[in-house]
């Protein structure tokens, strides 16, 4: 492999080079020998692309390579995925990030925020931010994260952030450019999901993926519902899929009602997604009600199951013919169709992305 990536590299003539490593637990001595290979070609670097389920020295040394260089500023994606610990956070120099992806696969990885807020603060023309399953902490001694200004950021996902470090989230501050917010938080973690209403109150939220926790009877839907009153798009994500046959629907349905009249508390949605939720008959009701009372001209239903009562031993994956056929009459487009929650989570599953483009 390391033949192939020198001629590969001997051939670029100075092009940009996208870096994606996928590294195999006994593959690390290739890791670093990749590293000293990429040197002489380092200023080409543009994106970093790694799934590391091991040590993550070399990737420490790649950054640090980059900072020797003075071509850490270069650099527009830095993507980890990782089980070490800790997750390895590029740095302030890295000012020209754009799109910042930090995950902790065992959800075990820590992430200093002192480290976290000053590499954030550095990169101004940053768009993308997610960060998945990370343990954030606060070194001791630190005081309070100052404001973190993200004047031109366009997707934030907040996935599963746990850890004693509660004053990260509320800290940030997006610009008033429309922007994409995805959120999940479990039962555990409900600080960092609660200091994320003043985040997204003060920020421009036009879409909003929500992960619902089936196991917690108060999921928090209605307190960011009422932080973003901008809302096109909603997606509702059922956390485990259809197996805890945990249904929302009705939930929602009574969040949207305004009080005391016949309008919804999100005038402007367009586009209304459930992804692994069960859809019982008294659900259906209230999804009538809920397209009656808002623009909806979209509605999708990935990877949902159906049944008459809730007491059935079994879901089915056919929508009632009836409530399909009304739904085509009162709506532009129904999407039925099946999506691993695995896409979901990590933002690639492209039958999601229509949802938002409204």
């Amino acid at each position: 492999m390391s033949q192939r990536f020198q001629m590969f590299l001997d051939n670029s003539h100075g092009v940009a080079i996208h870096l994606h490593i996928l590294i195999k637990l006994n593959f690390h001595g290739a890791a670093k020998e990749i590293t000293s290979i990429l040197k002489p070609y380092i200023r080409s670097l543009r994106s970093l692309d790694v799934y590391d389920p091991g040590s993550s020295y070399w990737i420490n040394d790649l950054v640090q390579l980059c900072i020797e260089s003075g071509t850490s500023s270069s650099l527009k994606t830095y993507k980890l995925q990782s089980y070490a610990q800790p997750v390895v956070v590029p740095g302030s120099l890295f000012s020209g990030l754009v799109n910042l992806s930090l995950s902790s696969i065992t959800g075990t990885g820590d992430v200093s925020q002192t480290e976290l807020a000053e590499t954030l603060s550095g990169a101004p023309n940053l768009r993308m931010l997610q960060l998945s399953k990370i343990y954030l902490y606060s070194p001791e001694g630190n005081g309070p994260v100052k404001a973190i200004h993200l004047p031109c950021l366009r997707i934030l996902q907040l996935y599963d952030i746990h850890g004693p470090a509660k004053d990260f989230v509320p800290s940030l501050h997006p610009g008033g450019l429309e922007l994409d917010v995805r959120l999940g938080f479990l039962a555990t973690h409900v600080t960092h999901r609660w200091s994320s209403a003043s985040l997204l109150a003060r920020s421009n939220v036009i879409s909003l993926t929500f992960h619902v926790n089936p196991c917690a009877r108060d999921f928090g839907l209605e307190e960011v519902i009422s932080c973003t009153p901008r809302l096109r798009s909603l997606i509702l994500v059922a956390q485990g899929g259809v197996k805890y046959r945990v249904s929302r629907i009705g939930q929602l349905g009574m969040f949207l009602r305004a009080e005391g009249s016949n309008t919804s508390r999100l005038p402007h949605l367009l586009s209304l997604c459930f992804i692994g939720h069960p859809v019982y008959s008294d659900d259906i009701d209230w999804l009538k009600y809920i397209v009656n009372v808002t623009k909806v001209r979209l509605i999708g239903f990935l990877s949902c199951k159906f049944a008459e009562v809730r007491q059935v031993a079994e879901l089915c994956t056919t929508m009632p013919m009836s409530f399909e056929e009304w739904l085509e009459a009162h709506v532009d487009r129904v999407v039925i169709d099946e999506v691993p929650m695995y896409q979901v989570t990590d933002g690639t599953a492209a039958v999601v992305e229509q949802f938002r483009r409204v």
